[in-house]
């Protein structure tokens, strides 16, 4: 809709229903009496398990964008979210939005020597459901004594609602020298209210696990910035050079009265601290040449990476020759090595221990460092002198491109590729050879931030990838 030749309108209103059905059925069988094809049915023992889950979530939404002379936008709206896995007291829930722009290059004073220049600045609410049974009093069907019977299993939360995010974006866009530079530049600020919390329960409500409950204020604060550069462009060659930052510093700001606790795979939501932080028993003297000064409870720092920088480029050669180069820095994180932690605790000749055995098989104990002594002597180890930085950098792809050198009959165009991924690694921790970016191998949940350690170890690695191809148009 116009309003005048300068402000024009635009409404948008939508919904949206899904439906999820999960269903599952195995059969286990052992003890088959000859040879022939197995089949569960014909052993002498079998077990049968099923599971059934649906999830519905629905909602509308409400936008309004308004258009002044082209250069100022305004967006305002808003979505209301019903979902099944709610409490039985909570109803729907809404989460506003509103967003500026600002197109800076189009005023009059702009020399348009300058570029293109756009200021942007948004804030906004959005939600995070609990899992499918969370909210409700759940038993395990379970027999007892060879009689059927039921256990405990969730104590239920009529009042388990949704995570609610509220964030702040500033930043600019910006394209200079003739587009030569390219920016882009975010400030975020968020703040989760309401967060999801697996809380502990009293023993004496017959229910001995944890309920998930909205008890957590937490905030993530950082920047992203995105850069690239035309150093060159000739008829023949050309290059570009590009780089990125990102950064995030997380902190629990409130846990509503419920006690600090452990997450799994020694990840901890602590007030003041991270989230989550890792935190476990430390050596305090490691480097020097001494018996191991043992401290529990020591926060090592936080699970998530507080820092990423990326690097690219791109490199144009004569004949229509491509190469191009990416790679990545993440740092400023820690996680725990399922494999080391177990080695070390189970007496496992390891290889991160391999320059420390010849001196332990020999008796020469004083010629180990204080971190040596606690990780490779059995005696003196703990899974948590497992935990290390995971600072690490990746040449995520290097890809080279060139027209064959022979002509293919009825093809326009034909090139030849080669690509390597992942092919070159370098780690801050050298003392393991696990790849920071691998699972410890246990299974996870996806309710809120429970049970989000991340751990390492335990699963097989990015594997690095070389490809070789032949692209023919026709």
């Amino acid at each position: 809709w116009r309003f005048t030749e300068e402000l024009r309108s635009s409404f948008s209103v939508g919904g949206q229903a899904v439906t999820t059905e999960e269903n599952w059925v195995s059969a286990y069988g052992e003890d088959f009496p000859g040879p022939g094809d197995a089949v569960v049915s014909s052993a002498a023992q079998t077990l049968g398990f099923e599971g059934r889950m649906r999830i519905v979530n629905g909602g509308f939404f409400l936008q309004e964008l308004l258009d002044f002379r082209n250069k100022y936008f305004l967006t305002l709206g808003l979505r209301v979210d019903g979902n099944s896995a709610f409490g039985e007291d909570l109803g729907l829930e809404a989460y506003p939005k509103a967003s500026f722009s600002y197109v800076v290059s189009d005023e009059s004073f702009w020399n348009a020597d300058y570029g293109q220049l756009k200021l942007r600045a948004a804030w906004g609410q959005a939600g995070r459901a609990p899992g499918a049974f969370d909210a409700v009093r759940t038993w395990d069907p379970v027999g007892w004594g060879g009689l059927p019977a039921f256990q405990p299993n969730n104590l239920g939360n009529s009042k388990l609602g949704p995570e609610r995010t509220s964030e702040i974006e500033l930043g600019f866009d910006g394209s200079f020298f003739d587009d030569r530079l390219a920016m882009e530049f975010t400030y975020y600020s968020q703040e989760t209210t309401d967060a999801l919390f697996s809380v502990r329960q009293p023993p004496s409500a017959g229910f001995g696990g944890s309920q998930l409950t909205n008890v957590g204020k937490i905030e993530n604060k950082g920047i992203e910035f995105g850069v690239n550069y035309t150093l060159w462009d000739r008829r023949d060659w050309g290059a570009d050079i590009g780089g990125s930052v990102y950064t995030n510093n997380s902190k629990v700001l409130d846990l509503g009265g419920a006690a600090e606790f452990g997450m799994g795979g020694r990840g901890y939501i602590v007030e003041g601290q991270p989230v989550p932080v890792l935190r476990g028993f430390c050596v305090t003297n490691p480097n020097e040449k001494a018996e191991p000064i043992i401290e529990a409870d020591c926060d090592y720092g936080p699970n998530l990476p507080t820092k990423t920088f990326g690097i690219n480029t791109m490199v144009r050669m004569p004949y229509s020759m491509n190469l191009a180069v990416r790679g990545e820095y993440q740092g400023g994180h820690y996680a725990y090595n399922v494999n080391d932690g177990e080695s070390y605790t189970r007496g496992i000749r390891w290889p991160s221990c391999f320059n420390a055995y010849p001196d332990i098989d020999a008796g020469n104990i004083s010629n180990l460092t204080a971190i040596e002594r606690a990780r490779c002597i059995a005696s003196n180890a703990n899974r948590d002198f497992a935990i290390y930085p995971q600072d690490f950098f990746k040449v995520r792809e290097i890809t080279f491109s060139a027209p064959v050198p022979f002509t293919v009959p009825g093809a326009n165009e034909a090139r030849v590729i080669f690509s390597a991924r992942n092919a070159i690694r370098w780690q801050k921790a050298k003392y393991t050879f696990a790849d920071p970016e691998t699972s410890g191998g246990f299974q996870r949940g996806d309710t809120g931030l429970n049970e989000a350690t991340h751990t390492i170890g335990g699963s097989i690695p990015t594997p690095a990838i070389y490809t070789f191809s032949l692209r023919l148009n026709f």
